[in-house]
């Protein structure tokens, strides 16, 4: 459901942090939430459509080797997940990061 104003950023009704905005995290990024195992986190903020994105770095590397523009076959092995705001900070910070420093 879009967020209220003039925003068209989703919302997502998290379990653990209840209403909030949502970031789209490869499958990777995903497991760290459970496994709290460090793969990687780069995350990007696209301040015109008000998106957060996360990626492990392999698959960073592997949107970067490709202009991120991933073959077919390669784009089914990078499942993407939605995750709260919330919950990506909690990766982040997993990682030994944070979108505020």
């Amino acid at each position: 459901m879009p967020k209220s104003g003039s925003s068209s950023k989703l919302t997502v009704n998290c379990a653990l942090h209840g209403q909030q905005r949502t970031a789209a995290v490869c499958d990777h990024v995903f497991e760290q939430l459970h496994n709290k195992v460090p793969r990687g986190a780069n995350w990007s903020y696209f301040e015109d459509e008000d998106d957060f994105e996360v990626f492990c770095d392999t698959c960073s590397e592997l949107l970067t080797k490709y202009d991120g523009n991933l073959p077919k076959e390669i784009k089914s092995q990078v499942g993407i997940e939605i995750i709260c705001e919330s919950c990506m900070d909690e990766v982040l910070m997993i990682n030994g990061k944070s979108r505020f420093n």
